[in-house]
């Protein structure tokens, strides 16, 4: 089994003090890591979730789940308020672009259909797919694009973005 990253790269000692660790074991080895840093007030971002290549399936949602359960028990507001934890998978590339305001005609839809592509291709989808497994909220993200088009360059910014 190949090793699962979350992330196109693994940093897991920069800016240590201000992240959250979580090791998975067997017989003493690590077989896998969970990072969360903070992103503000009572809410984290997972940063990292690797299983390593001797580690059992479902080793990643493990960790998962066991941070949230620790976060979620180390607060003692679990109703919704300003004080309540809150973590985030960061952004997830959507299955299809929308057009939304001021983007129209057949480059948007050539746009679409290339997006579409790559985004199966690449497995950019892959991340939503196990993000659903915890019953997490999907909030749209949008891309704003310059009023004189979105070149070829911008476009691979963008892939690059959503591969992080």
């Amino acid at each position: 089994m190949a090793a699962f990253v979350s992330q196109t790269s693994l940093e897991p000692w920069l800016d240590s003090s201000h992240r959250r660790y979580w090791l998975a074991r067997r017989n003493g080895k690590p077989i896998g890591c969970l990072i969360l840093t903070p992103i503000q007030n009572n809410s984290w971002q997972i940063k990292n979730a690797v299983s390593f290549p001797d580690a059992p399936h479902g080793t990643s949602e493990t960790l998962i789940f066991t941070a949230l359960t620790d976060l979620y028990n180390e607060n003692p507001t679990h109703t919704p308020s300003p004080n309540r934890t809150s973590v985030t998978f960061g952004i997830t590339a959507s299955d299809e672009m929308h057009a939304v305001q001021n983007l129209s005609g057949w480059k948007v839809s050539v746009l679409a259909a290339v997006y579409g592509k790559v985004a199966h291709v690449a497995g950019l989808l892959r991340r939503g797919e196990f993000r659903r497994k915890f019953q997490s909220e999907h909030e749209q993200m949008y891309v704003c694009y310059p009023q004189d088009g979105f070149s070829l360059e911008g476009i691979n910014t963008m892939l690059k973005l959503l591969k992080k």
